[in-house]
Order: structure tokens, then sequence, then C-alpha cells
């Protein structure tokens, strides 16, 4: 669970035990500043399998012994957090990471994983309240997250069909697209070759120039045979993202490795760089194994 669930799942459990119908708006404010200031004052210097109390507790245990590289270690924690808290998903993501098996199974653990999420929600009444706000919402969060780790896992095992459907179900659920669902969807219609559904969904979300859109259109019009349009679109690419050029290269020439290396150092990518589109890549790579004479293409159009 990321650091900023935790606190929001902190002060969300504070508010519900202290805050009452009659309290005014700086009131609320007031008592949730001093909490805040409580915590602060308070906080240990780390938490140790031997003060661990709460199943986030020994999750923040086990993702420092994943990264230390104790990986037993890290699942006999995430076990015990279990144990603590059986509704809690992202616990399940974990521990599901951890195993190994063929993907079938993995994606039979993923569907356990979301039926569990979806009975757990449909009691709180998630799904009539909720739905196009649900990373809003801290207690459905867990659960976009296992869908969206859903739909990368689907498009692995080359099940893409499936795959978009549960990225349209994400994107019903979060309309905002907090992960960044829609330029996984777009590759989907570049696999598909729907250009009307990669048309809706390239103007719902035209507000910004993105990347990972724009490279996902160029493909997909690529695979249409539609040479103007697809230039269109290249030409876009390279105008928002400078590191498009770099990208290709490395592409054909086998380095991908190497720059997903720097990401993991990183700890991420910023937008508009060389990172973010060898991240989408990486992430779709099956869609783009499908149609190999693309970066033929790229690097013809590019001049490299």
């Amino acid at each position: 669970m990321k650091e900023t669930d935790r606190a929001m799942k902190e002060v969300h459990k504070f508010l519900q035990e202290n805050v009452t119908e009659n309290m005014s708006m700086d009131e609320i404010n007031a008592l949730l500043q001093a909490h805040l200031k409580e915590i602060n004052a308070n906080i240990p210097k780390g938490i140790t399998e031997e003060t661990a109390e709460t199943a986030d507790d020994f999750m923040e245990l086990a993702e420092q012994k994943y990264k230390d590289g104790d990986e037993m270690g890290a699942l006999r924690l995430a076990r015990k957090a279990q144990k603590m808290d059986p509704d809690n998903l992202d616990i399940d993501l974990f521990l599901l990471a951890g195993e190994k098996g063929s993907v079938d199974k993995t994606l039979r653990k993923f569907q356990k994983i979301l039926e569990k999420g979806k009975t757990i929600l449909e009691k709180q009444g998630c799904f009539q309240e909720d739905v196009g706000h649900f990373w809003q919402v801290f207690e459905t969060r867990p659960y976009i997250r296992a869908k969206g780790q859903y739909v990368l896992t689907l498009i692995h095992a080359g099940k893409l069909k499936k795959a978009a459907q549960e990225a349209e179900d994400i994107l019903r659920l979060n309309e905002q697209d907090n992960l960044g669902m829609r330029y996984t969807l777009m590759h989907l219609y570049a696999a598909l070759e729907d250009a009307e559904s990669a048309q809706k969904l390239f103007e719902k979300y035209s507000d910004g120039e993105e990347s990972p859109i724009f490279l996902a259109l160029t493909l997909l019009y690529y695979k249409l045979d539609e040479t103007d349009r697809a230039q269109k679109y290249l030409r876009q690419l390279t105008r928002v993202n400078k590191g498009t050029r770099a990208f290709v290269r490395d592409v054909i020439t086998d380095k991908v490795e190497r720059v997903l290396s720097k990401i993991e150092k990183q700890g991420g990518v910023s937008p508009f760089s060389e990172e973010e589109l060898v991240e989408i890549y990486d992430e779709n790579l099956p869609v783009y194994l499908g149609t190999p004479s693309f970066f033929e293409w790229l690097a013809y159009e590019l001049k490299l």
C-alpha cells in the first residue's frame, strides 16, 4: 500500500470516529490539524517486527524486505498482514506477485481477488454511490489497482479483447483515470484495429497532449494502412516528446532493457520523455510484437 494511502486511511478512520453531525467545517478542520500535529510529534523512528501492531505495519516491513532483496521474508510478513486484514486486496496482490505459476493460474487468482473485492464493495454500496470516481474514494482504490494489474496480465496472455473490456470498465468506474488506463486501452484498440472506439476515447481525453496516446494512434493507423493519418500522429508525437527518436532507435537496436533499468533506478518516468515511451511499450509489448514492421516504418519516417 502506498504511503499516501496509509495516511488517508488513518485520517479517514479518525474523522469517522471523532466528527459529529453538529460540527462546523472550521471545527472539523481544527480537530484534524490538532490530530495531524499529534501524529507528527509521535512518529516512531522505525517499525520493527517486535513493534509492528497492524496489517499496515507488517506490509510496510514486507515492502522494505522486498526492496532489500529478501523476497521470502517479504512474503512471510505479508502473510501475517493478510491474517490480520483478510479483506485487504493490496495484500492479496502483493502475495500474488510473489507466486510462481502459469499465466492462466495467475489470471484465475486475479479473478478470485476481483470477485472478493466486488462483493466487499457491493456490501458497502460503492457500486451504487461511487461509480465514476472510484479513485477518489479510499476504499475503492485497491479494487481499481487490482483490475489494472489484471488488464496487464490479460495483455501478456494475449487476451486482448477481454483486456479491452476490463480497461473500459475501469474507465467507467474511474472517469478521471488517475492510473493512466486510457493509454493501455488505446493500445488495445490499436491491436484490435478499432478506429471508431479509439477516436471516441481520444475525444473524451483530448484536453491534454499525451505522447502514449499519439504513439498508439500512430500504430493504429499504420496497421489500418492509412499512412497519412499515421504520419499525422507521428508528427504530433515527435512534437510533444523529444525522446521519440531515441525511443525508436533503442527498440530497433535492442537497447530497451538498458532504459528499463534506468527507470527502475529512478523509481518512475517523466512525462514527454523517452522513458515514458519505453515504459508504455514494455507494458504493451504483445501489442507491438504483433506488428514487427511498425518500428521499421518509424525508423524510415524519422530517417534514423
